[in-house]
């Protein structure tokens, strides 16, 4: 049993199926994270049945799965399932208008990855904007999301000496945990490979 598992194991073990579903989802995350994703899969698949009659959860599990697609893999495939996740995860707060907070900005930021992995640059880049807008005025600027909002306007913009020196700003910055300064580093090198002439389909994923 993970970490994880032991945590949750009451709300797990509970006859009420919207805190075991939350808790799947929950530990469906964590497991995504870790790249454990047989087991996150599973959880995420467990955690349907309990959350799919609350919208603001159901919202929660389709940003779980978009992260789980993107975190699996580049391929056409994933990608395709990563922008359906994220479309429906973004859906929600396009209609809930006075939840447009972080967690509005982070199903943003995922969708815009998902739509530059399919191609979808302006949509992308419209959207990171959105989200980056929201993350702003709802957490302090000493936050890693800010980083990452930083990182991610780099690696959407055309080609220039001001995005590689930023790139380089970012890495040295002191409030990135250690998962989004590993993150940070392959982002680098993908802009570094990728300024003149992008692959979008391998776009990188800011964990």
């Amino acid at each position: 049993m993970s970490f994880a598992e032991k945590a949750f194991s009451a709300d797990l073990t509970s006859t009420d199926t919207f805190r075991a579903g939350r808790a799947h989802a929950l530990i469906g995350m964590v497991a995504t994270v870790a790249g454990q994703f047989s087991i996150a899969e599973r959880e995420l698949e467990l955690a349907h049945a309990g959350l799919q009659g609350d919208p603001y959860w159901l919202s929660y599990l389709h940003r779980r799965w978009a992260h789980w697609w993107l975190s699996k893999g580049t391929g056409a495939r994933q990608s395709a399932q990563a922008l359906l996740h994220a479309q429906q995860s973004a859906n929600y707060y396009r209609h809930e208008t006075n939840l447009k907070g972080a967690d509005a900005g982070l199903a943003l930021q995922l969708l815009a990855v998902a739509q530059a992995r399919n191609k979808q640059i302006e949509e992308a880049t419209a959207s990171m904007a959105l989200g980056c807008q929201w993350i702003d005025t709802a957490l302090p600027k000493s936050h890693p999301h800010h980083l990452r909002c930083e990182a991610y306007s780099i690696l959407l913009a055309p080609e220039g000496v001001a995005g590689r020196v930023g790139m380089a700003d970012l890495l040295k910055r002191s409030n990135a945990d250690a998962l989004l300064a590993r993150d940070l580093v392959t982002a680098a090198q993908w802009h570094q490979r990728n300024a003149a002439k992008p692959n979008w389909q391998s776009f990188p994923f800011l964990n």
